[in-house]
């Protein structure tokens, strides 16, 4: 029995199930190096340094007493990709994400997990808001973000610095539900 599960009851969300990796198979929990360490994943993300197995054992040693977040997503049953963060006072510090399967890009596989996770945020844990960074040329990751409400706090040369309040979010909710049901149950 998977203590910390998230699931939703509405269309599109109700085809997505989030797991804490805390929970998650062994087999997960080692599956999820690989999947770091493809080149489209590194190429994307903020933290672009390749995780080696011993790191990678330290971190799943450490995993139960990290303030920091990590669940795996799952749309009907097939692991599509990770969300991590890190709780504060106000709500989530640092959120990111990637896909596992570079063919689920362009799908809207990103955008749903993203929803799925800001919907499971804002409305239901009530966070106030949440931080994250985008490099500056991840243009996909940008749309997601954008779409659900975050806007650009500030920028260097490499990343965008985005927040996303409550009241950002909910003026979005129901458009991205809207576009996401159509995208993939219509």
């Amino acid at each position: 029995m998977v203590k910390n599960l998230i699931t939703f009851d509405k269309n599109p969300y109700n085809h997505i199930k989030i797991i804490d990796l805390i929970d998650e198979s062994d087999y997960m929990k080692w599956e999820i190096l690989d999947y770091h360490n493809q080149k489209f994943i590194l190429d994307n993300i903020v933290g672009q340094t390749p995780f080696t197995r011993k790191g990678h054992s330290n971190f799943l040693k450490l995993l139960p007493t990290l303030k920091r977040k990590q669940y795996i997503t799952y749309f009907d049953n097939r692991a599509i990709g990770k969300v991590s963060f890190t709780p504060v006072d106000y709500g989530w510090d640092i959120f990111s994400y990637h896909l596992f399967h570079e063919n689920d890009l362009g799908k809207g596989y990103g955008f749903l997990m993203v929803a799925a996770f800001f919907l499971y945020g804002f409305v239901n844990l009530h966070i106030c808001k949440l931080t994250t960074t985008v490099r500056l040329f991840n243009y996909a990751s940008m749309r997601i973000l954008q779409c659900l409400g975050c806007r650009i706090e500030k920028q260097d040369n490499q990343l965008f610095y985005l927040i996303c309040t409550e009241k950002d979010y909910m003026s979005e909710k129901e458009k991205v539900s809207s576009i996401l049901a159509k995208k993939f149950f219509s």
